[in-house]
């Protein structure tokens, strides 16, 4: 069956939007690797006809591969958190491939980011919407069956999941891509509707309970104020302009300090389910870092952190180089008595206990070079914002590089980025 191009590539920007989506909500079936096989195969004549650049960065993206595959070989055997990898590993490289064969110039790399922009944000106004609903129902003491998993906790807030973490980072890409699109439009009605929709993802993102999504939110308003300021200290239109950016600030400022007060304000009121209301009073309380709560939680990371660096002096120094495995998998279960492995929270000690200086070398260069590819491309820094974003999130609780099949992904948009950037 003969598929056009300009269909190959709205086709792929879908598996970025199921990407987002799985953070969102655990649909429970590899819909992913599903999606990426299908569009390998349709793309098939032309993965076969494209030549290929192997530029510095694949030549990266190829090692980091390898030595994730000899940390496996090292380990003596796949474990449970291991077979997601190499389940993600062969996935995303099938995209990488996908992408580098249909992706060829700037007008398809363009084409790919709006058709991803505009799904995302239609994703995002439909998960938000059902999100807020589900909230409502539960301050009236009301579950929604569809979201209950036997043995599990249902969701917290706006959660459409038990990880609220994984569920506002994935809202956060939407608002950011609505952000975008409201730096650009000058038309009132559809500045409108774009400020309307961020709206609604912003308070399912605030009500899901995460503590990261407000720091997040925070570093990027701060980062965006300080970059819009910089430039308007060059224009002639200086007043005006001082004021756009303090009225922008002062409002999302005050969105986020409302967010809050209301939250403390109902919670001293009561509900039906006042547990709720509760729970995220406590999750607001807890972003001092003052309180015991906050204490016991910095504790808890910076625990794994210094056991990592515990079982790193037991390295010989072959080891230190090369890695010992995935031992330490079992390591963290049996110290930190998980009920499961258990890991660092952290991809950098991850990846140095598992592959040593040198995967830890490797992965600090790709990462880097794709920082400096983003920053390159200066017309989309929703996509650069994202990134520092996912990085965040593997920072604190990742375990791989390939565990993360989104931030691989995102990775590649940069190298699509430097590859047509050279073009």
């Amino acid at each position: 069956m003969k598929i056009s191009h300009n269909s190959l590539i709205h086709l792929y920007s879908s598996t970025y939007v199921i990407l987002i989506l799985g953070l969102i909500f655990p649909y429970g079936f590899p819909l992913y690797a599903i999606s990426v096989g299908s569009i390998g195969l349709l793309s098939f004549p032309i993965i076969l006809k494209t030549k290929y650049t192997w530029n510095f960065d694949i030549k990266l993206y190829l090692s980091l591969a390898i030595t994730f595959i000899f940390s496996i070989t090292i380990s003596g055997e796949i474990d449970l958190l291991n077979k997601t990898s190499i389940n993600n590993l062969i996935s995303c490289s099938l995209s990488l491939l996908i992408g580098l064969s249909i992706l060829k110039n700037r007008e398809n790399l363009k084409y790919f980011l709006n058709k991803f922009k505009s799904m995302s944000i239609s994703i995002g106004i439909i998960v938000s919407i059902i999100a807020l609903i589900k909230f409502a129902l539960l301050l009236k003491g009301h579950h929604i069956s569809f979201f209950e998993t036997p043995g599990s906790q249902y969701p917290w807030g706006t959660s459409l999941r038990k990880d609220y973490n994984s569920f506002s980072l994935g809202l956060l890409f939407p608002f950011l891509c609505i952000i975008d699109f409201l730096r650009k439009e000058r038309a009132r009605l559809r500045t409108f509707s774009f400020l309307s929709a961020s709206l609604l993802i912003f308070s399912a993102m605030m009500l899901s309970g995460s503590r990261r999504i407000f720091i997040i939110l925070f570093i990027i308003i701060f980062i965006c104020s300080i970059h819009k300021l910089l430039r308007t200290i060059t224009t002639k239109k200086i007043s005006l302009k001082i004021f756009r950016i303090s009225f922008y600030v002062i409002t999302l400022l005050a969105i986020i300090l409302s967010s809050a007060f209301h939250i403390d304000f109902f919670s001293n009121h009561e509900l039906t389910s006042q547990r709720e209301l509760d729970k995220l009073e406590f999750r607001l309380n807890t972003m001092d870092i003052s309180s015991n709560n906050d204490s016991k939680l910095i504790s808890s990371r910076t625990n794994r952190l210094t056991y990592g660096l515990a079982i790193l002096k037991e390295y010989e120094f072959h080891e230190l180089i090369l890695g010992r495995g995935f031992q330490y998998h079992y390591d963290y279960k049996n110290n930190f008595h998980s009920g499961g492995l258990d890991y660092p929270h952290n991809v950098f000690i991850s990846i140095l206990l598992s592959s040593g200086l040198l995967g830890l070398t490797l992965f600090s260069a790709f990462i880097f070079n794709m920082f400096i590819n983003f920053l390159r491309y200066h017309s989309h820094p929703y996509i650069l914002l994202y990134f520092m974003s996912l990085l965040f999130f593997v920072s604190t609780s990742g375990d791989q590089f390939y565990s993360s099949k989104v931030l691989v992904n995102f990775c590649f948009i940069g190298i699509f980025f430097k590859l047509n950037k050279n073009k």
